[in-house]
């Protein structure tokens, strides 16, 4: 196996919405989708979500180029229990 290059991408994770479905109140999968913070309260397919495109654009980049990549969602708020 030939050694390649390593690129890590961290970055906060893109924020995401979804809707209950009308007739049992349940929220899924399938009714969920990415937001990014330039837009308004305006549903937007996930193609015009800036947010999420901007990691994907190094990724897509990396790949070109013979990169492995690794693309980590930190998120905001960590809890951690204090046992002592």
């Amino acid at each position: 196996m030939d050694a390649r290059p390593l690129l890590v991408i961290f970055h906060d994770p893109p924020e995401a919405m979804s809707m209950a479905d009308p007739y049992n109140g349940k929220t899924e999968l399938h009714n969920t989708w990415l937001v990014s913070k330039l837009q308004s309260c305006a549903v937007y397919p996930l193609t015009l979500n800036r947010k999420t495109d901007i990691p994907k654009s190094y990724i897509d980049w990396a790949i070109k180029n013979g990169f492995e990549v690794i693309d980590v969602n930190i998120p905001r708020v960590v809890a951690i229990d204090d046992v002592s």
